[in-house]
């Protein structure tokens, strides 16, 4: 009860978790103390995203990220201002464009040595992808709109760089040490 969530909100966030990553039912503490720590260090309420949270751990899990890094970078992206459905919306958002990325992300990605958003992450890690690009939007909104190719997708890779690429590798940190 200390996130003000109902047991209906919780029991949908964690089996959304479960499913999306192929977990099991003894993984459910642990999922559940890094939605708090979530809760926690940003600006989400379970109940905000507990419908949703499939919505972004599905891609991800996809993608493997690990759920560590969905933690985290909501709870940059929320920090930052966003609401949370948005935040969510947002995240989902940078998911597919890794998945099924633009012409220029394909480029990139070959720049980088590997084929696919799959094998860069699995290569430098979320937030070693989320690093990278971030040199690009250096390059200016123009470069991240050509590799994101949406707006949403733009708008969440600038919500996770910057000074919110520190807060993701903030709460990143927090959620793993939260579990030692």
């Amino acid at each position: 009860k200390v996130t003000n969530s109902t047991l209906a909100d919780s029991t949908d966030a964690i089996s959304a978790v479960i499913n999306a990553y192929n977990l099991s039912a003894s993984d459910a503490e642990n999922i559940s103390a890094k939605l708090f720590t979530m809760v926690d260090k940003g600006r989400i309420k379970l109940q905000e995203i507990a419908n949703h949270m499939g919505n972004v751990s599905v891609p991800a899990a996809q993608l493997g990220v690990s759920f560590d890094n969905v933690v985290g970078a909501l709870s940059a992206i929320s920090i930052a201002g966003v609401p949370a459905s948005e935040a969510m919306t947002l995240q989902r958002n940078i998911m597919f464009q890794l998945i099924s990325p633009t012409k220029a992300m394909k480029e990139l990605l070959n720049e980088w040595g590997v084929g696919s958003a799959e094998a860069a992450i699995a290569t430098f890690g979320f937030v070693g992808v989320i690093q990278k690009l971030a040199v690009e939007a250096a390059k200016g909104d123009e470069r991240v709109a050509d590799l994101m190719g949406t707006i949403r997708g733009t708008r969440g890779l600038l919500g996770l760089t910057g000074e919110n690429f520190k807060k993701l590798t903030e709460n990143l940190m927090k959620s793993c040490k939260d579990l030692i």
